[in-house]
């Protein structure tokens, strides 16, 4: 019932996560020169009216850092918007003879009855049809014909896997940021059990001593070495903080995490030491950069598998 141990598993929101993803996760800044096979109007208003963009660039760091996304076009109230789904909240049937070939998709969905209990169904497709299904896999309604001919959904994966589609990820991100929670909790901690002290009270018996404003500690029946009750006293006891050095160390150990992420030194430190020079900045820039061209190799094909 520690504390600490309470506390330690809690991932936090943290801005530096968000920064690390905005940072790696840079193609979509600004709109790619996509070229059609085929030229239709229809096309291009509908990658505009769904802002295809905007969406490509939250799967992209929804992707990086789950490694796999789905993607799913949707018509709501007449208008064409995008769904992205990290790992946790869809399913997927392969084809035993190529994994890559989704032959089923399970979309579940979560609807509180009148109670306010949840109540768990499955949207499932398949090319040819569509269901809805409970939480047993029973039927709910009847089974409708699949108008589009396809699974309207498309994976977006980066280290694709010959199994599954669920593996993968950024888990040196989880584990340098549970790592750094771990450390500002430290932090914290000390500060605020060092920067008051606590008063003790050794062998005031029954008296009702009140010290303000901090805890007050009475300890009775301490003895001497001989036997014989001390003399009473009372005391001021402060902890001796070791915060700037948790800090340094947090700070230390997060830098690494993020260099070995692939992020310049330009970026993971204040000051990076670098020469003012546009050579340096291209050099320090030269992994985040090989990044970023595999990540558009593969949005390549992403598209590519997006278009129909």
């Amino acid at each position: 019932d520690d504390t600490i141990n309470q506390l330690y598993r809690i991932i936090p929101v943290e801005e530096s996560v968000n920064r690390i993803l905005r940072n790696l996760c840079g193609l979509y800044s600004k709109a790619p020169n996509r070229k059609f096979e085929v030229k239709n109007t229809k096309i291009d208003d509908a990658y505009k009216n769904g802002d295809i963009n905007t969406s490509f660039k939250y799967a992209h760091k929804i992707a990086k850092l789950c490694n796999t996304a789905l993607v799913m076009p949707v018509v709501r109230d007449g208008k064409i918007e995008i769904d992205i789904f990290p790992p946790d909240l869809f399913r997927i049937e392969t084809d035993p003879k190529d994994y890559r070939k989704i032959i089923e998709l399970w979309i579940p969905i979560n609807i509180p009855d009148a109670a306010g209990n949840p109540v768990y169904t499955f949207k499932v497709w398949t090319a040819e049809t569509y269901r809805l299904v409970d939480a047993e896999g029973r039927l709910i309604g009847k089974v409708e014909p699949n108008k589009y001919g396809i699974i309207p959904a498309c994976i977006l994966q980066f280290n694709q896997s010959r199994t599954d589609f669920y593996g993968g990820g950024m888990w040196e991100l989880l584990f340098a940021t549970l790592d750094d929670n771990k450390l500002c909790f430290l932090a914290n901690n000390d500060v605020v059990y060092s920067a008051f002290s606590v008063w003790i009270a050794t062998n005031f018996g029954k008296e009702n001593i009140k010290i303000a404003p901090n805890r007050l500690l009475k300890v009775d029946k301490v003895t001497s070495g001989e036997g014989f009750e001390i003399a009473p006293s009372l005391e001021s006891v402060a902890g001796n903080g070791v915060f700037p050095n948790i800090d340094e160390l947090r700070d230390r150990r997060y830098k690494s995490a993020l260099r070995k992420m692939g992020l310049p030194e330009s970026l993971v430190s204040a000051n990076p030491g670098l020469a003012p020079s546009g050579v340096a900045m291209q050099i320090d820039r030269m992994e985040l950069l090989e990044i970023r061209s595999e990540d558009a190799g593969t949005f390549t094909k992403f598209e590519n598998d997006f278009y129909p």
